[in-house]
């Protein structure tokens, strides 16, 4: 099984990737802790990923061009997703940041263009990079992110204040509370 950063086996070797492939699984990954920049750049017929657990960053460009991407699952062990990592990933209508998400590079969504929902789980707003939506689905009006509920609203307000998300705030919304009997 391989370790390290995905990038040494995929854009190290770049004539051993078919860049036809629809779908990859976590278990296709083995045990790294990084996706590398560019890794599956213009992999247009990618469909579906699933991310491994071991993974701890999101590469710049990493997932860039895979313009028929429409699932994708990114596990609690993200802290970072980087600059341009989803650009242009325009069948992509929906995408769920887990709490462990820190920062969201420049442009990471930007040109996705059918993304209208977007569900962050952090209570605290990643940082967000200049530009993360633009020519998306999500603009100042349109789409929705859903940010996790409090009584008191603050997560909300949170993100309506924070550098880049206030940018949405008309677009942030809370998540439906969970009532446990």
């Amino acid at each position: 099984m391989a370790t390290g950063s995905i990038n040494h086996i995929f854009n190290k070797l770049p004539q051993v990737i078919d860049r036809s492939v629809t779908r990859i699984y976590a278990s296709d990954f083995g045990n790294i802790t990084s996706i590398g920049s560019y890794t599956f750049y213009n992999c247009s017929s990618l469909t579906s990923i699933t991310i491994p657990n071991s993974v701890e960053s999101i590469g710049s460009g990493a997932f860039e061009n895979c313009s028929s991407l429409t699932t994708i699952t990114i596990p609690s062990s993200v802290t970072s997703i980087g600059y341009t990592a989803f650009y242009n990933c325009s069948s992509l209508k929906s995408i769920t940041i887990p709490n462990s998400v820190t920062s969201i590079g420049n442009y990471a969504f930007s040109n996705c263009s059918n993304l209208s929902n977007v569900i962050m789980k952090a209570t605290t707003p990643p940082i967000l990079g200049t530009n993360a939506f633009a020519s998306s689905g999500i603009t100042a009006t349109t789409g929705e992110i859903r940010v996790p509920f409090s009584f008191d609203h603050s997560i909300l307000n949170a993100y309506k204040t924070a550098t880049n998300w206030s940018n949405y705030a008309d677009i942030i919304s809370e998540a439906t509370p969970v009532i446990e009997v």
